[in-house]
């Protein structure tokens, strides 16, 4: 009976101990889920009255945000052409490169994509930018 007795005052304190910390972190981690919920709930409402004055252009600015976060996450970018095959471009980071290249690359996209009609000089010129941009890249 005495070694049920140790046995006794030995274990319950740490299984009240356990027991305890499993209560604590269990309410922290609600809290967490709570403050998270509300802090989601306050960006919302903070760019709600935006959105009602303008959808499109929050849409559009929200999309952009999100595609960044998610550019910066990954090491590669493809990039998928309109009548050309996908084509592998490693992500350049912008302090590694002078901008115009990219300014150019990116006008002759819009350019092309607004038009909807581009000469065979223009997709060559497009691509020779693409692949000395690729090129840069893999120099870095």
């Amino acid at each position: 009976i005495e070694q049920a007795r140790a046995y006794e005052a030995k274990v319950v304190p740490i299984a009240e101990g356990q027991a305890k910390r499993v209560f604590q972190e269990a309410e922290a981690y609600a809290k967490q889920v709570v403050l998270a919920a509300e802090g989601e709930t306050a960006e919302f409402l903070k760019l709600l009255p935006q959105y009602l004055q303008a959808p499109k252009v929050t849409a559009e600015r929200m999309y952009i945000e999100t595609m960044q976060s998610i550019m910066t996450a990954n090491p590669k970018v493809f990039v998928d052409a309109k009548n050309a095959p996908n084509m592998y471009m490693p992500f350049i980071k912008p302090s590694k490169l002078d901008a115009s290249p990219i300014v150019k690359l990116e006008q002759d996209w819009n350019e092309a994509s607004t038009s909807g009609v581009t000469s065979t000089n223009d997709d060559n010129d497009t691509r020779a930018r693409i692949n000395a941009l690729s090129r840069m890249g893999r120099t870095s």
